[in-house]
C-alpha cells in the first residue's frame, strides 16, 4: 500500500462540482465525463473529501484485467474497508454513497460517548458536537509547513496553539486531522479525541466528563474507572477522590495502551477555573508517553509553559506563524473564485490584513461584489483599522446585502453555540433551516459545519460575536427573550438540561429555569452524580422570591451547596447560606409540604450536623427524618447511614450493623452500587469488631470483586486494605504484604490520605512482623512526608502510628513524648482511635513497671466494650490485661483474662495480637496449655504456641523465653523423649538401665517443670517447645 496519497477529490460548494488536487498544486476541474473514467483507470489511489465524508480509495491489482477498487475509512486507529467496484462504477455519486455509508459508521459512536451522561450529570445529555472535530471546510489552503509542525510537536508533550480569533487555529487542527484521517498509514494516524470547550465547562466534573466521553467516541468502554471517581465525588458518607485521583485514573488508562493519543482542547480561553488549570497541570506533570495534549487558544493559558520551554517539551504555534503569506493569500482567493487582484492590490490587502485569515474569508466574500479594478481598489482603501474595523465593514457590506428573511434568521440564531435544523426551525419558527443552513454553508457566509455530521453546524466564533452585538441593536428585549426561551424549550425536549437551563437563564425566566431545576433534581439521585458545583451556580442566580414560592427548590439548593464541597470542611460562610436557605424551605413546608419532604428536610439538617461532627443533633434529625420517609425514598438511606455511622463511632455495633443492612438492601433494590459497596466496607469492619473476621472476609471479597468489575479504584484500595489487615490478624504475612502494596499503589493514584497513612504503617508492621526491623525511623520519614497534608484528627492519627512504631523499637522516650503531646494538644480522637491509643499507653505503662496504672487504664475500657458488645476490642483489652496481670504477678487474674481472650478468638483464628505481645504472652499460653481442658481450646493454643515457635529467630529465642526458669537436665530430656515414644515407667527404666522408682521421680519433676499434670499434656508441649 502506498504511505502517501498523491490525489485528493474536493467538493467545491462554490462552484458545485468536484475538484482535482494534482502534484505540483497543479488543479484540474472535472466533471463525471470519458476524462474522469480515463484518469481512473490510470490512478492507483486518491482521496475523496466529499460532501458526506472523507474516504481513500485503493485499487487492488489482478492477474487478469484492470482490478477493483475499495473504500477505507480510518478513524481511531481503526480501518474499515468497503467494496467499490470497477473504475467504470465509481461515479460522484457512488463515491457520496460510500463516504456516507463509512462515515455512519463513526458518526453513530457519539452516542456511547452519551450514555454516560446518565450516571455523571444529573440524567443532562452530551451535546455531542462538542466533542467532534469540526469538519474541514470547502475553501481552505494547504499549509504544509505548519502541518510538518504539528507533526513534529507529536514528540513533545504539549502543542499550544496561541492567536487571537480569526487566525485559523481551528482550521489548521481540522486540515492537519483530516490528513492523519485519510493516511493509509494507520500506524501513524493513532487515537484522537476532541473537545470544543465554552464558559459553561468551567464546572470540573462537567469538564473532565466532556473529556471522558470525547475519548468515549471511538472507545465506549474507556474512561471507566475515572468517571467510576466523579461519581463518588458526591455519594454521601464516602470518602471523596480528589480531581487529581480521577485525572490519576484517566491517564493510567492511557498509559497501558499500546495506541498513540492526541488530546485537543479548543477555546481552552473560555476556562477560568483554578481547579481546571490544576488538573491540567497536574495532567503535564504525569503526562504518559502514550498521550500527547494540544490546546488550542487566544490567550496565554495558566499552566507551566517555561518549564516545558526549558525540557523541550512544547511546540508553539503563534499568531505571527498563523499569518498568511503573500503567496497563501493568492492561493486562498483563487480558491474562492474571487476576482483577480493586480501585484499591488495583492500586496496592499496583505498589508492591510498582516495575514489574518478570517478577514481574508470576509474581503473574499465581498470582493465578489466588485468585478472591476477600480472598485476594487475603493473597496480595498476602506479598509483600515485593526481587526473590529474590518467586521464592522463586513457587517456593513455583506450583511446588509443579504435578504431580509435571511438576515433575520442570522439575528435570530446567533446566540446559539451549536446549530442543527431542528433547533433553528424551533428558534426562528421557520420550517426551512436545513435549507437555509445548507445555502449558508455553500455561500461560505457566517457558518462552518461543526462535529463529524453533516447535521450540526456553527458560526464562526468572530461572526457570531459581530451577529450578537448586531442582534442586541436590532431585536427588542421581549423578542430576544422570546428566542432563548424557545432554544430553551428545544434542548429540554432534546434531553440537554444544562443547555435548558442557561438559556431560560439567559432569558431572565426565572420561573422556567426553576422549574427546569426543579425536573433535573427531581430526575436525579440523592445527592445529585453529576456537575453539583454548577448546579449551586444556576440556584445563585434566581431571585429571592422564587424560593420563597417554591420552597421544595430550597432543599435542592441546600443540598447542592452541601455536595459541591466535595467533602471538605464546611465554612462558616457556607454554613450561614446553607442556615438560611433550610429556613425559607421551612417556612414554605410548614404550611404546604407532605410527610416526606419534611422527612428530607430533617434528613438534610441530619447530614448537615454530622458533617460537622454534631453527632448527637445528627441522630435526632436523621431519627425524625425516617419517621416520614418511605424506604424506597434516597433520603431514607442517607439517614439510615448516618444514623450507622454515628452508632458505629460510639461503638454500638448491633444498631450500626442493622442501619447499615438496610442501606445495603436498598442500594440492592434500586442499583446504587457504589454506596452498595459503601455498606459492604462497614460492614465488614462491624463483623471484624464483633470477632467474625470470616464473614469480614466475604464482604471484602465481594467488595473487590464488585469495585474491580466497575473499575472503581477508591473501592479497590479500601478492600486490598482491609484484606491486608484480615491477613495480618490471621498471620499470613505474604498475603498481608501483598494487599497492602496494592492498597498503597491504588491510594497514591487517588491521593486519598486516610488511605495512605493506614497503608504505609501497616506495610511497616508486617515488616517488622518478618523481622525487617528499624521501624521508628521508616515511621518519621512517612509522618514527615505526610505532615503538610495533615487535618487535625489525620495528625493525631499519624503521630499515633509514630509511638507505636518507636515503641516496637524499644524507643519510650519518644512513646512518653507523643504521650504528653496527646494530653495536650492534640485534637479529639473517635473511638477507635481513643481505644488504640489506650492500649499502646497501657503496653508502654507495663514496660515501666507501673502496672497498677496499666490496670486503672485499661479495666473501664473493658466495662465500655462490654456494654456494647464490641467482642474484637474485648479480646484485645483482655490480651493486653492479661499481660499486665501477669507483670504483677496476678496469676489467677491473667489467666481468667486469657481465657476470655482465647473463647473470644478461636472462632476467627486470630494470631497475631497475640504474638504481638511477646515474651509474657507465650508464657501465659504454656501456662494455659497445660490448664485448659477444652479441645477446641486446646486445638486453638496449640496454632498460637506453633506460631510463636516459627516467629523470626524462634528456635532459641521462643524456647529461651518461654521454657520454666529452671531447664530440664539432659537425663529428664533422655526421659521425655522416651516418654513421647510411648514408654512405659518401666521400659524406660530398662532402655536407660534405672530403677522405675528413679523413672518415676524424674517424671514428676518433668510434669513439675513443663507444669503438666499427665503424660499426653507433657508429648504435646514438648512437640511444640521442640523439646525433643
Amino acid at each position: 500500500m502506498p504511505k502517501e496519497i498523491a490525489y485528493t477529490i474536493v467538493w467545491s460548494a462554490e462552484e458545485d462540482l468536484y475538484e482535482l488536487h494534482a502534484p505540483g498544486d497543479h488543479q484540474i476541474w472535472t466533471r463525471e465525463d470519458e476524462h474522469w473514467f480515463s484518469w481512473l483507470k490510470q490512478c492507483p489511489s486518491f482521496a475523496f473529501q466529499g460532501r458526506s465524508g472523507h474516504i481513500t480509495l485503493l485499487k487492488e491489482r489482478r492477474r487478469y484485467g484492470e482490478g477493483y477498487w475499495y473504500a477505507y475509512r480510518t478513524r481511531q486507529r481503526h480501518t474499515t474497508k468497503k467494496y467499490a467496484g470497477r473504475s467504470e462504477h465509481l461515479t460522484f455519486a457512488r463515491l457520496e454513497t460510500l463516504a456516507s455509508a463509512l462515515g455512519n459508521g463513526v458518526s453513530s459512536l457519539p452516542q456511547a460517548g452519551g450514555q454516560i451522561a446518565e450516571s455523571v450529570q444529573s440524567g443532562n445529555s452530551f451535546l455531542t458536537p462538542k466533542i467532534q472535530a469540526p469538519r474541514l471546510h470547502g475553501a481552505h489552503i494547504s499549509r504544509e509547513h505548519l502541518l510538518a509542525r504539528l507533526d513534529e510537536g507529536l514528540a513533545r508533550q504539549l502543542t499550544l496553539l496561541c492567536a487571537p480569533a480569526g487566525s485559523g487555529k481551528t482550521t489548521l487542527l481540522s486540515q492537519w486531522l483530516a490528513a492523519r484521517d485519510t493516511s493509509i498509514d494507520t500506524d501513524a494516524a493513532g487515537s484522537v479525541a476532541w473537545l470544543t470547550l465554552d464558559a459553561s465547562d468551567n464546572d470540573p466534573t462537567r469538564f473532565w466528563s466532556y473529556l471522558i466521553a470525547a475519548y468515549q467516541i471511538a472507545r465506549a468502554d474507556f474512561g471507566q474507572a475515572a468517571l467510576t471517581q466523579l461519581q463518588k465525588r458526591w455519594q454521601p458518607s464516602v470518602e471523596p477522590a480528589s480531581l487529581e485521583g480521577v485525572v490519576t485514573a484517566f491517564l493510567n488508562e492511557l498509559a497501558n495502551s499500546s495506541q498513540q493519543h492526541i488530546l485537543i482542547l479548543e477555546d481552552y480561553h473560555l476556562i477560568t477555573a483554578t481547579r481546571i488549570h490544576e488538573t491540567l497541570r497536574f495532567l503535564l506533570d504525569h503526562q504518559p508517553a502514550t498521550l500527547h495534549l494540544v490546546i488550542s487558544t487566544r490567550s496565554e493559558p495558566a499552566l507551566p509553559l517555561p518549564r516545558l520551554r526549558a525540557r523541550n517539551e512544547l511546540s508553539e504555534i503563534r499568531a505571527i506563524d498563523l499569518r498568511f503569506s503573500l503567496q497563501e493569500t493568492q492561493a486562498f482567493l483563487r480558491q474562492t473564485r474571487a476576482p483577480h487582484l493586480s501585484t499591488e492590490h495583492l500586496l496592499y490587502l496583505n498589508t492591510r490584513l498582516q495575514g489574518w485569515a478570517a478577514g481574508l474569508r470576509l474581503v473574499a466574500l465581498t470582493l465578489q461584489k466588485y468585478p472591476s479594478g477600480q472598485e476594487i481598489g475603493q473597496f480595498l482603501a476602506a479598509l483600515t483599522g485593526s481587526h473590529r474595523p474590518v467586521l464592522d465593514y463586513f457587517l456593513a457590506e455583506v450583511f446588509e446585502a443579504q435578504p431580509p428573511a435571511l438576515q433575520q434568521f442570522l439575528l435570530l440564531t446567533s446566540g446559539l453555540n451549536q446549530l442543527t435544523a431542528s433547533l433553528c426551525n424551533t428558534v426562528t419558527g421557520r420550517s426551512d433551516s436545513e435549507r437555509v443552513l445548507h445555502t449558508l454553508e455553500q455561500a461560505n457566509l457566517f457558518l462552518e459545519p461543526s462535529g463529524g455530521s453533516e447535521r450540526w453546524y456553527r458560526y464562526h466564533p468572530l461572526f457570531a460575536e459581530a451577529l450578537q452585538c448586531e442582534a442586541r441593536q436590532r431585536l427588542k428585549e421581549e423578542e430576544a427573550r422570546s428566542v432563548l426561551r424557545r432554544a430553551s424549550l428545544w434542548y429540554e425536549q432534546q434531553g440537554l438540561w444544562s443547555e435548558a437551563v442557561e438559556k431560560a437563564l439567559q432569558a431572565q425566566d426565572s420561573a422556567r429555569a426553576a422549574q427546569l431545576l426543579e425536573r433535573i433534581c427531581e430526575r436525579s439521585s440523592v445527592p445529585p452524580t453529576g456537575d453539583v458545583s454548577l448546579l449551586a451556580h444556576w440556584f445563585e442566580q434566581l431571585p429571592a422570591t422564587t424560593f420563597q414560592q417554591r420552597p421544595r427548590l430550597c432543599l435542592y439548593y441546600a443540598t447542592a451547596l452541601l455536595y459541591s464541597q466535595n467533602g471538605a470542611p464546611l465554612s462558616p460562610s457556607l454554613l450561614v447560606q446553607i442556615e438560611r436557605v433550610l429556613l425559607l424551605a421551612e417556612k414554605g413546608l410548614g404550611a404546604t409540604g407532605e410527610g416526606s419532604e419534611q422527612g428530607r428536610l430533617f434528613a438534610m439538617r441530619g447530614l448537615v450536623a454530622w458533617r460537622q461532627q454534631y453527632c448527637r443533633e445528627a441522630q435526632a434529625f436523621s431519627e425524625r427524618a425516617l419517621i416520614y420517609l418511605e424506604e424506597g425514598d434516597d433520603w431514607h438511606s442517607i439517614s439510615s447511614n448516618v444514623i450507622g455511622q454515628i452508632e458505629f463511632q460510639t461503638g454500638h455495633l448491633d444498631a450500626a450493623r442493622q442501619c447499615f443492612l438496610t442501606v445495603l438492601a436498598r442500594c440492592a433494590a434500586s442499583g446504587n452500587q457504589v454506596l452498595k459497596r459503601a455498606m459492604m466496607g462497614r460492614l465488614s469492619m462491624i463483623c471484624a469488631e464483633q470477632g467474625d473476621l470470616y464473614q469480614a472476609g466475604t464482604f471484602m471479597h465481594q467488595m473487590l470483586a464488585e469495585a474491580s468489575q466497575q473499575k472503581d479504584l477508591d473501592d479497590m484500595c479500601q478492600a486490598h486494605l482491609g484484606l491486608a489487615w484480615l491477613s495480618y490478624l490471621w498471620n499470613e504475612l505474604p498475603e498481608a504484604e501483598q494487599h497492602a502494596r496494592e492498597a498503597l499503589r491504588i491510594g497514591e493514584q487517588l491521593f486519598l490520605l486516610s488511605r495512605r497513612i493506614g497503608t504505609q504503617f501497616l506495610l511497616i508492621l508486617i515488616q517488622h512482623a518478618q523481622g525487617r526491623h528499624n521501624t521508628a525511623q521508616q515511621g518519621a520519614d512517612l509522618v514527615q512526608q505526610l505532615r503538610e497534608h495533615e487535618t487535625p484528627q489525620l495528625y493525631r492519627e499519624l503521630v499515633f502510628w509514630q509511638a507505636s512504631l518507636c515503641f516496637l523499637d524499644g524507643d519510650f522516650s519518644a512513646v512518653q513524648r507523643w504521650n504528653d503531646l496527646r494530653s495536650q494538644r492534640l485534637a479529639r480522637p473517635l473511638l477507635a482511635l481513643h481505644e488504640r491509643e489506650a492500649l499502646l499507653l497501657a503496653r508502654f505503662l507495663l514496660v515501666s513497671d507501673r502496672q497498677a496504672e496499666a490496670l486503672a487504664l485499661l479495666e473501664p475500657r473493658l466495662r465500655d466494650a462490654r456494654a456494647t458488645k464490641r467482642s474484637q476490642s474485648i479480646m484485645e483489652l483482655q490480651i493486653v490485661l492479661a499481660c499486665a496481670h501477669a507483670r504483677a504477678q496476678q496469676m489467677h487474674e491473667a489467666q481468667h483474662a486469657l481465657r476470655e481472650a482465647l473463647e473470644l478468638a478461636h472462632a476467627g483464628k486470630y494470631i497475631r495480637p497475640f504474638l504481638d505481645e511477646g515474651e509474657v504472652m507465650a508464657r501465659l499460653l504454656r501456662v494455659a496449655f497445660t490448664q485448659i481442658r477444652e479441645k477446641f481450646l486446646q486445638a486453638y493454643l496449640q496454632t498460637l504456641l506453633s506460631a510463636f515457635a516459627r516467629e523470626p529467630s524462634a528456635a532459641s529465642h521462643f524456647q529461651e523465653n518461654i521454657l520454666p526458669d529452671e531447664p530440664l537436665t539432659s537425663r529428664e530430656r533422655q526421659v521425655l523423649h522416651l516418654l513421647v515414644a510411648g514408654y512405659s515407667n518401666p521400659a524406660i527404666a530398662h532402655e536407660l538401665v534405672v530403677s522405675v522408682h528413679t523413672v518415676r521421680t524424674q517424671v514428676q519433676s518433668i510434669y513439675r517443670k513443663l507444669n503438666v499434670h499427665n503424660r499426653l499434656q507433657a508429648s504435646e508441649l514438648a512437640r511444640l517447645l521442640h523439646l525433643i
